[in-house]
């Protein structure tokens, strides 16, 4: 590290000595704040903080301490924001700091610290005229290197209403550092149903508000990939402001479009029948980018939904009062309770193609095994059980019973299966057990595509004779 304003005395009587220590590096031109680099609006340079040293009277910075600094100028050219955006390399963990610079005197306006990545962006008001002075410094901790800085006098804020926003839409970008934002008007009429649809593409997230007339107050924010239905409470002239989200530096390119909302964009949405499969098709990067069903349930049932799409859709599953339930690319399956649901397919990412989709609910059931009417039942030889297996709620399908004797050497062993239909909820066997001893049966309901299988559980029955001397 050098120590600015010192006087340094090399003495090279030895010159063979100097030539085996090596030269040494020299210091970035800009070490000395009297140094500074002066920048012309927009900048983009390259820097290091390697062989740096401070100044005798370096001002301690607001934010941290430091080892080692270099400085910037700069003067903007009216009043307004100024964007200042550095990326460290290597190891270095930076601070910057904004001076205003009157004569020989200094003013600290801002200081921040780089992230974990190394980057760092923030803004500041400038006056027209007014000097600054930009330190970029190697934290005491840090090791030394090269970075990247950028200052840039952003495009003014987008003035309301905004350009009048296209019948086929809008497709521009907005990015934080030099078009922060975007204005589009619209005229919309009081009452009627819009759709509003935006899509941010290569995954980065763009912002847009819909304000009511006279830019009053934000009535809808969608962000990223995303589409809503609007009714204005007032007819007029509506702005949307696209904005680029304040932490991020990319270029996000972006699609709006506004329009009339179609029957399967907004509630009640189209009925979306029991096992039938339905057709549809979505364009994402248009207005049409979510398709929106209903459908109701009786009864407590398993109910799973199957796309079959080429295009990267999603399902959304939700209840009555709008609340997500599940999501999912291609299937889904859950167990709901009776009521009211609604399911919407979305195209992700401005996609766009067609798709196949099928519901198929099946009603849970619960099954229950009775032997003569109990859980028990006691027979003489030649005499029959009656065996009821009772479905709720009362369905049609068949159901097993698997029948077993007791041995007392062998254990339970395997005497028959028998199916039986089920109707109105019930099944029933009629048993004659063909020998004296234990007996036990198990039942089962099997299901039906539209109605799930159940188990019954167990009952025991004694065929006994008469106890002898």
């Amino acid at each position: 590290m050098f120590l600015r304003g010192s006087a340094v005395l090399l003495c090279a009587c030895a010159s063979g000595l100097l030539l085996a220590q090596g030269a040494v590096a020299a210091p970035p031109s800009n070490d000395a704040r009297a140094l500074a680099v002066p920048l012309t609006l927009p900048a983009d340079t390259r820097g290091t903080t390697v062989e740096a040293g401070l100044d005798g009277d370096e001002p301690a910075p607001a934010c941290g301490s430091v080892r080692s600094s270099v400085w910037y100028a700069f003067e903007s050219g009216e009043d307004g924001s100024v964007v200042i955006a550095i990326d460290a390399e290597g190891d270095l963990d930076a601070l910057v700091d904004v001076f205003v610079r009157e004569r020989s005197q200094i003013t600290p306006l801002n200081c921040r610290r780089t992230n974990r990545r190394g980057a760092l962006t923030f803004e500041l008001e400038a006056e027209a005229g007014t000097s600054y002075l930009v330190r970029v410094a190697a934290r005491a901790n840090s090791e030394d290197d090269r970075f990247r800085l950028r200052v840039i006098e952003p495009e003014r804020a987008a003035r309301f209403p905004g350009e009048r926003l296209p019948r086929r839409g809008a497709a521009d970008s907005v990015d934080r550092l030099a078009n922060p934002d975007d204005a589009w008007s619209v005229r919309l009429r009081a009452g009627t149903a819009y759709r509003v649809n935006l899509v941010s593409s290569g995954g980065r997230c763009g912002l847009v508000e819909l304000h009511a007339p006279g830019g009053g107050e934000v009535q809808r924010r969608l962000r990223c990939d995303a589409h809503t239905v609007f009714v204005p409470p007032a007819g007029g002239l509506h702005t949307l402001h696209v904005q680029a989200p304040r932490a991020s530096r990319d270029r996000i390119r972006y699609r709006l479009r506004v329009g009339p909302a179609a029957a399967d964009d907004s509630a009640p949405g189209l009925v979306l029948p029991n096992d039938v499969p339905v057709r549809g098709r979505l364009s994402g990067s248009e207005l049409d980018a979510v398709d929106l069903y209903r459908f109701t349930l009786a009864d407590r049932s398993t109910v799973r939904f199957a796309l079959r799409t080429g295009a990267d859709f999603e399902l959304r599953l939700l209840s009555d009062a709008g609340r997500r339930l599940a999501t999912s690319g291609d299937s889904l399956e859950r167990r709901l309770e009776p009521g009211r649901y609604f399911l919407a397919v979305h195209a992700r990412d401005g996609a766009d193609g067609r798709y196949v989709l099928r519901r198929l609910a099946r009603i849970i059931t619960r099954a229950d095994l009775s032997v003569d009417g109990g859980s028990a039942a006691t027979v003489a030889p030649g005499g029959s059980v009656s065996l009821v297996l009772a479905v709720t709620p009362s369905v049609a399908g068949r159901a097993e019973l698997t029948v077993e004797r007791f041995d007392p050497l062998a254990g339970w062993l395997f005497h028959g299966s028998y199916r039986p239909a089920v109707n109105a909820g019930r099944g029933t066997l009629s048993f004659r057990p063909p020998a004296v001893g234990r007996w036990r049966a198990a039942g089962t309901f099997l299901g039906t595509r539209r109605a799930a299988p159940s188990d019954g559980g167990s009952v025991r029955f004694d065929v006994e004779e008469p106890l002898g001397r």
